[in-house]
């Protein structure tokens, strides 16, 4: 696809319904056309198995759907991890919701096969002082990392996790919750001692707790946590 089509595309392809609906559910996203997430996985797609160096000098930014398509079409990308990277050192900066947060960290699948790689990618961006990175960070801690081999250093990186910002306390939560769903025991060990802050510690409870998967006699234990 030529890049002077990705515009028109994307036009063509709003829908006004979806684009109220979402937007209310995604906040600072910007100018939102109502692209679904599928029409921009088979557009990026595309993009990624053309021509995308072009794709991307000239992408713009005008839309939520112009940059998330952007961060999608890097997770298809069939290249080396250098280009990868810098890629993704383009893209995470422009993220400013949950959305092209979470839909980028999660797609990107070339991690699996590059763990030490992409750890040492992310760790500059737990210190970051800006929200979405270190969101960045955490959620592709949570889609990637979380197995034996690594949980130990999942664990070091929540209580290591600074910044206040709220969409950040809602990731780290959310790893845990992910923790504890694939390694009940250890995780349930690293509640009873960890140096989390109050808030994304009792977030991380609620989850587990409102969960079907948890069973009830650990959802009394998690409950009696909450007096910490």
């Amino acid at each position: 696809m030529d890049f002077t089509n990705v515009k028109p595309t994307l036009y063509a392809n709003a829908d006004e319904k979806y684009q109220r609906f979402s937007s209310a559910l995604v906040p600072n996203s910007g100018t939102m056309l109502g692209v679904r997430i599928p029409v921009l996985q088979k557009l990026a797609k595309t993009l990624a198995a053309g021509e995308y160096e072009t794709y991307f000098a000239h992408a713009s930014d005008d839309t939520f759907e112009e940059i998330m398509l952007q961060g999608l079409v890097i997770c298809f990308l069939k290249t080396d991890l250098d280009e990868i990277f810098e890629r993704l050192r383009s893209y995470i900066p422009k993220i400013t919701n949950w959305s092209q947060c979470d839909g980028v960290a999660q797609s990107l699948k070339c991690a699996k096969k590059h763990l030490p790689e992409f750890r040492a990618f992310l760790q500059p961006y737990l210190s970051s002082e800006r929200e979405f990175e270190v969101r960045f960070a955490v959620v592709m801690l949570l889609s990637h990392f979380v197995n034996e081999e690594h949980l130990k250093d999942c664990f070091y990186v929540f209580d290591s996790v600074t910044h206040g910002g709220y969409y950040v306390k809602m990731a780290v939560a959310w790893a845990v919750q992910k923790c504890f769903w694939k390694f009940p025991e250890q995780t349930m060990d690293y509640l009873k001692k960890n140096n989390l802050d109050d808030e994304t510690f009792h977030t991380a409870l609620r989850k587990i707790t409102e969960s079907r998967a948890t069973p009830p006699d650990i959802k009394k234990k998690i409950q009696a946590m909450k007096n910490r």
